[in-house]
């Protein structure tokens, strides 16, 4: 028999993400490489960091892509160093599985610091974020379908007729 992994919860790495991600995301590495194996993604659902930046991170969920557009780009851009620091080290870094920035933003210098110290993988593509949770979601859902295998062997089926062209007339 064949082991029964339907209790497992589904996961890949950020790695396999990026290596197997669709086309249009075209995605690149900024920072954090070195967690690129190590984080991984449980869930298809994706979420925006905005009010977690603010200080209202009680609902970052472990395991999902973390997406940061232009809002939250200006957001830290309009804080000094220090506080920026202080917004992204009160994220829980630890459940994050990645962030995602998108539209080509260039990140504050802080968020790539903090993410090379904490090997967390910063992504960047240059596709707006609605279309990014769309894309991604959608991605992830194939990703963490159920799947099953079957082996098996075809026997070969041999079907005959008899035709008798005598009696209906010309074919």
């Amino acid at each position: 028999m064949f082991p029964d992994k339907t209790n497992e919860e589904p996961k890949i790495s950020v790695a396999d993400f990026v290596k197997n991600a669709p086309v249009k995301l075209d995605v690149e590495v900024l920072a954090g490489e070195n967690g690129l194996r190590q984080k991984q993604i449980v869930s298809s659902r994706i979420q925006k960091l905005g009010l977690a930046l603010a200080e209202f991170s009680n609902y970052i969920h472990a395991g999902r892509i973390q997406i940061v557009g232009q809002s939250e780009i200006s957001y830290l851009e309009q804080l000094e160093s220090e506080r920026r620091i202080e917004a992204l080290n009160n994220l829980d870094l630890d459940k994050i599985s990645c962030v995602l920035i998108t539209k080509n933003l260039e990140p504050p210098l802080e968020i790539e610091t903090i993410a090379e110290e904490k090997n967390l993988p910063v992504l960047r593509t240059a596709q707006v974020s609605s279309e990014i949770i769309n894309l991604v979601s959608n991605h992830l859902l194939k990703v963490f379908a159920p799947q099953t295998n079957l082996h098996g062997v075809l026997m070969g089926i041999v079907w005959t007729r008899r035709v008798d062209f005598g009696r209906f007339g010309h074919w």
